[in-house]
């Protein structure tokens, strides 16, 4: 099982042990991720970083080199995506393709 650290409260949450297939808009990873059930959801861009450092800066979780959604907002048309070719959030249009990695607490 994948967990990590939430950086804000120190909860524990697991990670889903891989990507969706195929990339979606920003929608489609939102309900995705609901759809697995009892309690996943895609994870805020603080949890994305933490992914970032805590899985795959060290060889583990079998993250792609891409940009992720985060579930962090922007506006009612952009949301924070994180990518991990890079390790930096950004800001994008929600209907653009990134992937999407669930997770949920412990």
């Amino acid at each position: 099982m994948l967990k990590i650290t939430q950086p804000i409260t120190g909860a524990e949450l697991q990670v889903a042990i891989q990507d969706f297939p195929n990339g979606m808009s920003w929608d489609k990873a939102e309900r995705a991720c609901s759809e697995l059930g009892s309690g996943w959801r895609l994870p805020t861009k603080e949890e994305l970083e933490a992914m970032y450092i805590q899985l795959h800066k060290k060889g583990q979780g079998n993250f792609n080199y891409q940009h992720y959604w985060s579930s962090t907002e922007y506006d009612d048309g952009h949301a924070w995506d994180f990518g991990f070719n890079d390790g930096a959030a950004k800001v994008n249009y929600k209907g653009y393709t990134y992937y999407a990695r669930a997770v949920r607490a412990l």
